[in-house]
């Protein structure tokens, strides 16, 4: 991923979706730079996209949000703090880990969580490269 659009998947995760015009605005930054970061991250597998629910007379709208694996490229990344935040935002995305954030800091155990959740990064690239093994 060119280092320029790495700002876009980041924002996008850490602040919440957005239709491209109101990333350009929140990034400060020009409408075709965050396009062509959006298009380019969308055939990574790093975002998502679904039409807004009241579109302008005349044109479709489009509202951009990070899939797993888009959270995932962030939170590896992030302090502990950012990552607090990349759950708090996404839980929608995983909501078996995500969404039960709560009970783990609850149980006091919210550290524990946050190491084992960094631990995968090592691992995820190995069952990615499972799925290409599978019969077609």
């Amino acid at each position: 991923m060119p280092p320029s659009y790495w700002p876009v998947l980041r924002t996008i995760v850490m602040e919440g979706r957005g239709e491209e015009g109101s990333l350009a605005r929140r990034m400060k930054v020009g409408r075709a730079a965050v396009r062509r970061a959006i298009a380019d991250l969308r055939r990574r597998g790093l975002l998502s996209v679904r039409p807004t629910k009241k579109p302008r007379a005349g044109s479709t709208r489009y509202v951009y949000g990070p899939t797993l694996r888009g959270a995932l490229e962030v939170l590896w990344r992030c302090t502990d703090e950012e990552l607090r935040r990349v759950v708090e935002a996404n839980r929608r995305l995983a909501p078996l880990v995500f969404g039960e954030w709560g009970f783990f800091r609850e149980a006091g155990v919210e550290d524990l969580a946050i190491r084992r959740l960094r631990s995968l990064e090592r691992i995820l690239p190995l069952v990615e490269g499972l799925e290409d093994l599978a019969p077609p």
